[in-house]
């Protein structure tokens, strides 16, 4: 996996993002998630070889429902990439709890704007116990990435201005939740689990490819 590049823009917990004024919707695409799918796929920072095996059945996360994708989706609405990951849990700011050992978990949407097999940018929510913040990634440039978002009920909404990211007419998506040991800035043992990511992995399948 290639380096990570974070950007932390710190938040007030409660705080609610106004959404923007959208109309027209286009190319929607949906993915439905299986429930309790919890076990994917581990890697430790720092240390080669980690990857593939599953988080052990036995582990606390194993019944987070606030980790369990139930539904996700990606839309462009006059120029503003709009993402939504549905939650298996009735209300996800009531239902947060980091499992013993876990600095933090997070909520994210990946782009592969170039097809290539690698993500060239990713945008996701974070929750440390005590504030939710923004969490982004951006190879190979300093241009910095921003976007809003909200939380109502299950499903967390996140929206992303099509041209900080060169306003694609295509890409490849995907979407994945994860805990992580350590802050994922340090590049030291630790690591994290990417505990639900696209039913479609598991086919052979990767990217998700936006418009359909």
């Amino acid at each position: 996996m290639k380096a990570v590049v974070v950007g932390l823009s710190m938040m007030v917990a409660a705080l609610m993002l106004a959404q923007p004024v959208l109309a027209g919707k286009d190319n929607t695409i949906t993915l439905s998630d299986a429930k309790d799918d919890l076990h994917k796929w581990w890697f430790a920072r720092g240390v080669s070889g980690n990857y593939g095996a599953p988080w052990p059945d036995n582990s606390p996360i194993g019944s987070a429902d606030f980790l369990d994708v139930k539904e996700a989706s990606i839309s462009k609405q006059k120029g503003t990439f709009v993402l939504t990951m549905t939650m298996w849990c009735d209300d996800l700011m009531a239902e947060l709890a980091l499992p013993p050992g876990v600095k933090e978990v997070f909520w994210a949407h990946d782009f592969d704007i170039n097809f290539d097999g690698w993500l060239e940018y990713a945008i996701a929510v974070a929750w440390n116990e005590s504030t939710f913040y923004e969490r982004t990634y951006n190879m190979g440039t300093d241009i910095p990435i921003e976007f809003t978002w909200s939380i109502t009920g299950a499903t967390i909404t996140m929206y992303l201005d099509a041209s900080i990211i060169g306003d694609p007419s295509s890409l490849a998506w995907d979407y994945r939740t994860q805990p992580e040991w350590s802050p994922v800035e340090l590049y030291v043992y630790g690591g994290y689990w990417n505990v639900d990511i696209p039913d479609c992995y598991t086919s052979g399948s990767t990217y998700t490819i936006w418009p359909a």
